[in-house]
């Protein structure tokens, strides 16, 4: 089996692993097989322990669901008192740090007078029709080291605004939603904007569903929060009010 350099280099990782050399062999098969672009998930899979500080053992990978947009790989694990089971969690095929997520805020000199989200169809929330979501995106697959600013200019792009000008960016760090379920740990940021704020459109991104810009005064942003259940949201407006970013 040939493999390009970067495939090379997760394979050569994965295999460092007793999980990974205990694996069946139509599973070792199965992830090598996976699209180049899962290749930042596989380098990153190759990180696991074969052991956590409780003792708990991982004994090897068992199957490796996947999609269009990530990976799902199921380990047996044996614990210090010797009970086996399987765990499983999530991870996009661009790897943990997946891309970046935030807050736009627009400016009136040094003043914030707005914060602008989305209203958005999400897939997993098809039920409720348009949610909330914030502004950001995936790394471009193939590029890895992306920069922050690069992700944050080019979403933007995509999810609606022309005459984009960026004052400023401020990172607020890495978040991690839910470690119960995902290694998922995009960056977040507040970006200070100017610009036209672009009404609902066609993402120019084909993987996206239809969504929209609204406009939030910052006098009445808190409220917003408090009464929306999208945790994107929560997290970024927490991190900018810790930072002392927005009033």
């Amino acid at each position: 089996m040939e493999f390009s350099d970067g495939k090379k280099m997760a394979w050569d990782a994965l295999n460092l692993k007793e999980w990974f050399k205990k694996a069946p062999t139509t599973v070792q098969v199965e992830v090598m097989l996976l699209p180049e672009d899962f290749i930042p998930a596989l380098v990153d899979l190759a990180k696991w322990p074969e052991k956590l500080e409780d003792g708990t053992e991982i004994t090897k990978l068992i199957a490796i669901p996947h999609g269009n947009f990530g990976m799902m790989p199921m380990f047996e694990i044996k614990k210090a008192d010797g009970a086996i089971y399987t765990y499983e969690f999530h991870i996009w095929r661009q790897g943990a740090v997946s891309g970046a997520k935030g807050l736009v805020v627009l400016t009136n000199g040094y003043r914030v007078t707005h914060v602008v989200v989305l209203k958005a169809l999400k897939f997993a929330a098809a039920p409720s029709g348009k949610v909330t979501d914030i502004h950001g995106g995936f790394k471009l697959d193939g590029k890895v080291d992306e920069k922050t600013t690069n992700t944050i200019i080019r979403e933007l792009t995509e999810e609606g605004w022309t005459g984009l000008k960026i004052g400023e960016i401020v990172s607020l760090g890495h978040v991690a939603p839910d470690y119960g379920q995902t290694a998922n740990r995009p960056e977040f940021f507040l970006a200070y904007v100017s610009g036209n704020v672009g009404k609902e459109k066609k993402n120019a991104d084909i993987y996206e569903l239809a969504s929209g810009n609204q406009v939030i005064p910052i006098e009445k942003f808190d409220d917003f929060v408090a009464a929306d259940d999208c945790g994107f949201l929560m997290i970024a407006y927490a991190k900018a009010k810790a930072k002392h970013l927005l009033p």
